[in-house]
């Protein structure tokens, strides 16, 4: 029994020795740059393989490191692997955190086909400040739907991908459902690709003159020395007081034809 077992760790040993590290590249869309190794004793077998990345070690930036990306292996170039984007998810804890008593959590799922021909799958997160009926949940659902789909279907993938992991399609269905009842926070917690397109993802997302978490471009002085104005604070927005019900009965205002 010993030795066989002395032989099964000897040949795990040998296995390992014929096995060759590979440099994994992040897509186009997000740098190219390197994000990760691999081993593999074969070539072929890194074919398909899922290589999960924080979009803080992608982008330096620590308050997206609640978003963990998806990349998928497709291409061999020496000792370098290419991957091509497959999807996002946000993490439990973030989820966890973001879910509170006395709330109503509304998730949606959603199949839209971009301007290239790609179908992505977005799941999208809404929490309201406080618990509603289910005929605004249905509504709140049917305009989510209709903003994700106006979007996702003039949009490129790129474009698409950028919209979701930057929030602008979450501010897009804030927008959307905020005079059917106050929300308090959207996300888009997941997407997936159902099916892709080849080679239609080469707009970069990230550059590499993409700055650094903590870093700050500073503004170059004047000839005379003097230091440059600050910039205007923007005016903090104001919040609408009126009761959900004063706004479905608020009657649209009207219009006034020009003197002829």
């Amino acid at each position: 029994m010993a030795k066989q077992q002395r032989s099964m760790t000897r040949k795990a040993k040998e296995k390992w020795k014929t096995k060759a590290w590979f440099k994994v590249l992040a897509p186009e869309m997000f740098g190219g740059g390197e994000i990760a190794e691999t081993p593999a004793d074969e070539p072929t077998k890194m074919i398909g393989r899922i290589v999960p990345v924080s979009l803080h070690e992608l982008t330096g930036d620590f308050s997206k490191s609640h978003i963990k990306m998806t990349f998928i292996i497709n291409n061999l170039r020496g000792n370098e692997a290419t991957t091509v984007y497959q999807g996002h998810t946000l993490t439990s804890d973030y989820v966890r955190r973001m879910t509170r008593r006395k709330h109503s959590k509304m998730d949606g799922v959603y199949d839209v086909q971009t301007r290239d021909g790609y179908v992505v799958r977005i799941k999208s997160m809404a929490i309201t400040e406080k618990r509603i009926q289910t005929a605004q949940e249905k509504l709140l659902r049917k305009l989510t739907g209709d903003t994700i789909t106006k979007l996702g279907s003039s949009s490129t993938l790129a474009e698409l991908v950028k919209a979701v992991i930057s929030g602008e399609l979450a501010k897009s269905i804030f927008k959307a459902c905020k005079p059917i009842y106050p929300i308090k926070r959207v996300d888009i917690s997941k997407s997936r690709i159902l099916r892709r397109v080849e080679g239609a993802q080469d707009i970069p997302l990230i550059t590499e003159e993409k700055k650094k978490e903590g870093e700050t471009a500073a503004a170059p002085a004047p000839e005379g020395g003097a230091a440059p104005a600050p910039a205007p604070t923007p005016a903090a927005p104001v919040k609408d007081e009126r009761s959900p019900e004063e706004m479905l009965d608020e009657e649209p205002p009207k219009v006034e034809k020009p003197a002829e």
